[in-house]
């Protein structure tokens, strides 16, 4: 699955989403083209400012924060990694949301690499440092569900929910959508089925559409192989179908 930034350390510099996330019609070619030229430039930008400044300089890791986002989505981990290992010395001397926003992107490079429980000790230090949010509690849901821990998949997923009716920022479909598959994978269909066909409900909603979204196909997808395990084979055939046709309007025949 894929993390999303926390609320609680937003802001319009250093924001990046999923691929889900980022307007559709475009295609994955022009957004990953934009955010490579985007990214060339950050890194042009900050050797000048490391030359000029100095690589502790607020102005260099307010540009190294903005590339390390750029560089993410972009799966540029490497990168990621060298840029994050630079700053962050000086990024904890700092402390505060520099700091934080710091440690987030380490838990999301370290998650796209695979290292689960390496990223959950920085977001537990992130949580520690910010308190609960729905968005944190939601990345961490996501994370237990990497390494196998359903059942602590579910408590954060739950608690996301409850941060959420709050008014703690998050993304409440993909809450849903897995706290949905995590009840699925632990046995219980039955009550995973309307969590997943909430999220569905929630994703056609929040585009104004029934087939405007590739979330929405995604639903669709997780709702039919819910009915599928419930025998329920008309059903998952309906479900199943829309989400193909979805997909194809989405994001064309060239993706998976």
């Amino acid at each position: 699955e894929d993390l999303q930034l926390d609320g609680t350390v937003k802001d319009d510099d250093t924001s990046s989403s999923s691929g889900d996330e980022r307007k559709e019609g475009k295609g994955e070619d022009s957004d990953a083209e934009e955010e490579t030229k985007r990214s060339d430039l950050l890194t042009q930008r900050l050797e000048r400012a490391k030359k000029k400044y100095g690589a502790g300089h607020d102005k260099v890791i307010k540009i190294a924060l903005k590339l390390v986002h750029s560089l993410i989505p972009l799966y540029r981990l490497n990168d990621t990694e060298a840029v994050l290992d630079e700053i962050m010395p000086y990024c904890k001397e700092k402390g505060g949301k520099v700091y934080i926003k710091a440690i987030q992107s380490r838990a999301f490079c370290l998650f796209k690499q695979y290292k689960f429980k390496e990223a959950l000790v920085l977001f537990h230090e992130q949580a520690t440092l910010v308190g609960p949010s729905a968005a944190l509690y939601e990345n961490m849901a996501h994370t237990f569900n990497s390494v196998g821990d359903n059942d602590s998949a579910a408590t954060y997923f739950t608690q996301a929910l409850q941060l959420l009716g709050q008014g703690s920022y998050g993304k409440k479909g993909g809450i849903y959508l897995g706290l949905g598959l995590v009840r699925e994978r632990q046995g219980r269909p039955q009550e995973a089925l309307p969590i997943l066909q909430q999220a569905l409900q929630h994703y056609k909603d929040d585009v104004g559409s029934d087939d405007g979204s590739s979330l929405i196909a995604k639903s669709h997808m997780s709702v039919g192989q819910c009915f599928e395990n419930l025998k329920q084979l008309p059903e998952a055939i309906t479900h199943i179908k829309d989400a193909v046709r979805i997909f194809k309007k989405t994001v064309g025949n060239s993706s998976p």
